[in-house]
């Protein structure tokens, strides 16, 4: 059926964001927007650069601290936001999600290398309350692994964190992270894909810079958001980034995710995004098993590690 384009650790629950940290409040740190060619790099950007050229003393302490938790999960989603979320981490190198289904709350979770306990990589979400009511759904992947990689994703997360709760609306958000990984000596890329939701409306809008797109599973069907246009980070400081909307619907269920999830060596990307989406129906009982049940069937092959963030709309 054709469709219009706009319309581990475990988690789910309905969640209560805690309050904005005093170094992200934009009352005590306004946060500017991106940097262009031959502009002065912006605060956010410039202290983007500072944090990625200070990877490099990143330490994971031992094997068993490894994957690096960049936040811990021990809040929950305001029931009143009408949204049962679920996160799966899936470590580089293996075949399972690590985590227990059980906790709920805002946090990212970073990968780790190519064994488990061995390194850290670059794949993380995030799900912030907003000034105004609105909640923030994030997933991306900073190429690489090992402690760059990690901190670099680390920087990145809390560059976007900075700027939504600064009010930035999301072309702002993704060109001001772009216009600080576009800076380090070493360079930066990566992948992010951010959803606004009005839990009033239901009204979601998103933006991606180079990521996959969101699959929306509705009535027994699912599919692939049509793409707004987005370059991935660390390309163009310049870069500009779409807004694309969709309305969901009571019983809608939205899966975000990192390529690591999908991809496979002899398969084209088309090929695997419509596994994925197979694998996505039906969107029942709830997010917890929802997602369990995505990444009990995805198929790649690749070795990296895979981020995945369902929520269904109460």
């Amino acid at each position: 059926m054709a469709r219009s384009g706009d319309t581990g650790v475990a988690s789910s629950g309905t969640l209560t964001m805690p309050a904005v940290p005093p170094e992200m409040d934009p009352a005590t740190k306004p946060v500017p927007a991106a940097s262009m060619p031959g502009q002065e790099l912006p605060a956010t950007s410039a202290s983007l650069e500072a944090s990625l050229l200070e990877t490099p003393s990143l330490k994971v302490a031992s094997p068993s601290a490894a994957p690096l938790k960049a936040e811990s999960l021990d809040a929950g989603i305001d029931p009143a936001a009408g949204l049962d979320i679920a996160v799966r981490y899936r470590p580089a190198g293996t075949g399972s999600a690590s985590g227990n289904g059980s906790a709920s709350g805002n946090g990212s979770v970073p990968g780790n290398g190519s064994a488990p306990g061995s390194d850290v990589a670059g794949d993380w979400y995030d799900v912030l309350a907003l000034p105004g009511g609105d909640l923030l759904l994030v997933v991306g992947d900073i190429a690489g692994h090992a402690a760059v990689a990690a901190g670099g994703m680390i920087a990145t997360r809390d560059a976007l964190r900075a700027l939504a709760a600064s009010g930035a609306d999301l072309p702002e958000l993704l060109a001001g992270v772009n216009g600080g990984a576009c800076h380090p000596v070493d360079g930066l890329t990566g992948t992010v894909v951010c959803g606004r939701l009005d839990p009033a409306t239901g009204v979601l809008r998103w933006a991606r810079a180079g990521h996959l797109p969101p699959v929306l599973v509705r009535d027994g069907e699912a599919w692939p958001l049509d793409l707004p246009a987005g370059l991935m980070l660390g390309v163009d400081p310049g870069a500009r980034y779409q807004v694309a909307t969709v309305a969901l619907q009571p019983g809608d269920a939205l899966v975000l995710y990192t390529d690591g999830l999908v991809e496979r060596r002899a398969a084209s990307i088309d090929d695997s995004l419509a596994e994925l989406t197979a694998a996505a129906i039906p969107a029942g009982p709830g997010a917890d098993a929802h997602a369990a049940r995505i990444l009990s069937r995805a198929a790649s092959d690749t070795g990296d590690d895979a981020c995945l963030l369902v929520a269904h709309v109460l």
